[in-house]
């Protein structure tokens, strides 16, 4: 299956984003991981200041922005254990933050970064809520 990614070769402008796609199958899921099929991305001024090498955590190289998001837990890691009173399950509509990689449409992620959507949010409260 294919999935797709933006990507900043350098920073610089945000001219400079590029559409990619990848396989997602090669994705493996760590031992304390979450593979997340992301439905939303969080869009803020960090984003755009790493885009343009304004942002004291930019990447040196090429990288994918992004720090917030929200999906779906594809898979996950055989160490995962409770988080909070949570255990993550595929299926598991969730929210959750990472350095940079978030412009996807597969993540993975640790799973201490990320939480159940509260009861009644969509994806895009979701996303949207952990900028703030």
């Amino acid at each position: 299956m294919l999935g797709e990614r933006w990507v900043m070769p350098k920073a610089g402008s945000l001219a400079g984003l590029v559409k990619e796609t990848f396989e997602t199958g090669a994705l493996e899921v760590g031992e304390n991981m979450l593979l997340i099929q992301v439905h939303c991305i969080g869009l803020n001024f960090a984003d755009i200041f790493a885009c343009q090498g304004l942002y004291s955590a930019t990447p040196s190289g090429g990288f994918v922005p992004g720090l917030e998001f929200s999906g779906t837990v594809l898979k996950v890691g055989a160490g995962v254990q409770k988080i909070d009173a949570w255990v993550p399950t595929v299926g598991a509509k969730v929210m959750g933050v990472t350095r940079f990689g978030g412009y996807t449409t597969h993540l993975q992620c640790e799973a201490t970064y990320v939480r159940p959507l509260p009861d009644g949010w969509g994806y895009e409260e979701g996303a949207a809520f952990l900028c703030t």
